[in-house]
Order: C-alpha cells, then sequence, then structure tokens
C-alpha cells in the first residue's frame, strides 16, 4: 500500500510541476503602485501537496540525505535567508514563497533518490504530462478557445485580453498556453521533458518521438527560449561528448553577453520585447544595489521604478527575466554568491543535459519566480543530473 502511494505522488509531483493551478488564501498584498502583480499573492500551489506526501512518506531517507551531506555552514545561510524574509517589506508573502520551494526542493531530492527504483512510474508521468499538455495547446491553437477552462487545473480562460498572441498566415492567433501560465513556460517543460526522456531512452525511436513533440510546443507558442533549450537537447544527444566544451569560463561569458546585449540593442531598436527586458534589467540591477541582502522572495515587483510604472511596461508587471539576476535580486547578494559557489563546487554530477536549462534561465524568469517554475528546475535538475557512482 506505502509503495502504491509513494509510486502515486510520484507521478502527481511530475504531472503537477507545469500547471497554473493554485488556491489563493488571500490577494492583500498583490498591488503595487494601484497594479495587480500575480507574484505577491498568498497562494498555495497544486505542486506542493504531493510534494508534502512524498515528504512525508520519504522522511526517514531525507533525514538520511541531509545529515550526510548538511554542513554547519548551509544552516548559517538558512538561518540568514529566513531572517531576511521576516525584515521584508511583505514578509508572509516571503514565507510562503520559501516554505513552497522548501517543499518542492525537498521531494525532488526524494526524487532523485528513487529515479531508479520507480523509473516506470517517473516515464509515464513524464509521458503523460506531456502528452496531455501537448494535445491542450494543440486544441487551444486550433479552436481559439479552452477546452474546460481553470477548472482544468488552471487552463486560462480563451478568448481573453492580454493573452499572448501572434499573426499565423495574417490571422492574429492566441497561442498555446496548456494549462501552464505562459506560452514560454508550455515550450519550457516541452523541452525539459524530452530532455529527461533523451537522457534516459537508450532507442533512437522513442527520444525522437519526445523530441518531435516538443518542437510541436515550440511551433504551437512560437517560444524562442524554448526553441533553444530543446536545440541543445538535441546537440546533447547527438554530441554526448559536447559536455566537455561547456567550462564554468564559457558559461559566465554566456551568462555577461545575456545580461549586456538587451542594453546595448535597446538603444538602436524599437522592438518592444527587448527594451522591456533592458528596462527590467536595468531596474533589477539598481535594487540589488540598494537591497544587497535582497528584497524578499516573490516580491521584486514592488521595487518596480516610477519610470518604468509611467511607461507601457506598467500594464505586465513582471520580474526581471534573467535567473540569475532575479535570484540576486530578491534572494540577497550573500545567498546569490553561496548558491552559486554551491552551483559550481558540483558542477561535477551535471550532465550534458543541465546545458538544456542555460537559455530558460537567461532569457525569462518562471523558473525561480513561480513555485511551478521551481518544480519544473527541480525535476529536471534530479532526473538529468548523475550521482556520485555515476561520475565515478
Amino acid at each position: 500500500m506505502r509503495a502504491l502511494v509513494l509510486q502515486s505522488a510520484l507521478f502527481s509531483f511530475i504531472f503537477c510541476a507545469p500547471i497554473n493551478f493554485f488556491y489563493v488564501v488571500s490577494d492583500t498584498y498583490a498591488y503595487t503602485a494601484g497594479l495587480r502583480s500575480d507574484y505577491l499573492l498568498l497562494r498555495v500551489w497544486a505542486v506542493v501537496l504531493p510534494a508534502l506526501i512524498l515528504v512525508f512518506l520519504g522522511r526517514h531517507t531525507l533525514l538520511a540525505v541531509l545529515n550526510k551531506h548538511l554542513r554547519w555552514q548551509y544552516g548559517i545561510v538558512l538561518i540568514l535567508c529566513v531572517l531576511t524574509q521576516l525584515l521584508s517589506l511583505v514578509p508572509l508573502v516571503s514565507v510562503f514563497h520559501l516554505t513552497q520551494i522548501i517543499l518542492i526542493a525537498l521531494a525532488s531530492i526524494l526524487l532523485f533518490k528513487q529515479k531508479n527504483t520507480h523509473w516506470d512510474t517517473i516515464k509515464a508521468a513524464v509521458w503523460v504530462t506531456l502528452l496531455f499538455q501537448t494535445a491542450l495547446g494543440t486544441y487551444q491553437v486550433l479552436t481559439q478557445s479552452s477546452l474546460m477552462g481553470y477548472a482544468l487545473l488552471g487552463e486560462p480562460s480563451i478568448p481573453t485580453i492580454g493573452l499572448s498572441s501572434a499573426h499565423f498566415f495574417g490571422v492574429e492567433t492566441i497561442l498555446a498556453y496548456g494549462s501552464t501560465a505562459h506560452p514560454n513556460i508550455l515550450a519550457g517543460m516541452g523541452a525539459l521533458f524530452s530532455g529527461i526522456i533523451v537522457a534516459h531512452t537508450p532507442t533512437k525511436k522513442e527520444s525522437m518521438l519526445a523530441i518531435a513533440v516538443a518542437s510541436w510546443l515550440c511551433l504551437f507558442t512560437l517560444s524562442v527560449s524554448g526553441a533553444a533549450a530543446l536545440l541543445i537537447t538535441l546537440v546533447a544527444y547527438f554530441r554526448p561528448n559536447v559536455q566537455r566544451y561547456i567550462t564554468t569560463k564559457r558559461v559566465v561569458v554566456l551568462i555577461l553577453i545575456s545580461l549586456c546585449l538587451p542594453l546595448l540593442v535597446s538603444n538602436y531598436t524599437d522592438n518592444q520585447s527587448i527594451s522591456r527586458r533592458a528596462l527590467l534589467l536595468e531596474n533589477a540591477a539598481r535594487t540589488t544595489w540598494n537591497h544587497p541582502l535582497g528584497t524578499g522572495i516573490g516580491q521584486s515587483t514592488l521595487f518596480t521604478s516610477p519610470t518604468l510604472m509611467s511607461t507601457e511596461i506598467a500594464r505586465f508587471v513582471q520580474p526581471v527575466h534573467n535567473v540569475f539576476v532575479l535570484f540576486l535580486e530578491e534572494w540577497g547578494v550573500v545567498i546569490g554568491v553561496f548558491v552559486f559557489w554551491l552551483i559550481y563546487k558540483h558542477r561535477r554530477y551535471f550532465s550534458a543535459y543541465s546545458a538544456t536549462l542555460l537559455p530558460l534561465l537567461l532569457w525569462d524568469h518562471y523558473l525561480l519566480s513561480m513555485e511551478s517554475g521551481v518544480a519544473l528546475l527541480c525535476i529536471y535538475l534530479a532526473l538529468t543530473s548523475m550521482s556520485a557512482k555515476q561520475h565515478e
């Protein structure tokens, strides 16, 4: 019975990861300069429920892992992190975010430990999620309507003003959402879940099928970051030795280029997307300088500058579109440096498929700003990272 509950929780944890389904406890703090910011909602995400069940069922395994790997330095950083959230402008928002992120991270550790024992369940969950979201997104694009609306695991109501759209054959068409919060998240999920399948599947037929499904999603979402992530998955599949070319210096250079490029290009183009990204980058840099200990998790939109508020950007107050910058802005420089050091220290456990994350981390924010995104990030790392034995 316990094994069945564990397998069900593993399946549900993966299936619920990308969905934009949550319960709003309060929206009291969800307004900044008169504009509603969803990132300031006190909400409990659907993915947290199976995560909580997993943590409860695997509590002994988790305790053993934590006892083996935790150091006193980690405890100091955790205390600093909690204090920073309590001293933020809206402590309750940060505490809500932090609690759910910790639960998701712990569940993902258990997923990493169980991936060999319960691989069939995990693989089935990845495939079902990928196919479900693809089918729903395809239906939305072809019919330009929702299947059931929010009741279907967070599906957006189509048509609604403000949804992302593009012109196909001269006709304005709402892009595919699935039951995610944005087409970029749907495409990112496709790239990540196809990457999980490709990384663990010895048969070329199944790998190509997963990539084909993810490519279909990129077509119906027109997501540049999703397409770039999928391209890296293809390179990692056909050139397994590419990992040796992914050095720390090259990744740092890529991050710096991704930061400087929008700032430089925005002076020579009228493209709204680039201009918005540049303004958000400038605002994040200014906020980080003024608040080196962090704004508090989920609270970056509270510090959107008056200049930004007076422009067209005001209608979609969002975090900066770069996870590394957003992490420094919200979590603080001290915690940011510590986490980046941890990543560097454990870089040998990343596989070639870990590079798939780079476009999503550099060009968007949902892998950190939303619990559904955090779940996608943690699940992908848990299922594509190497164990100590594999590394040896």
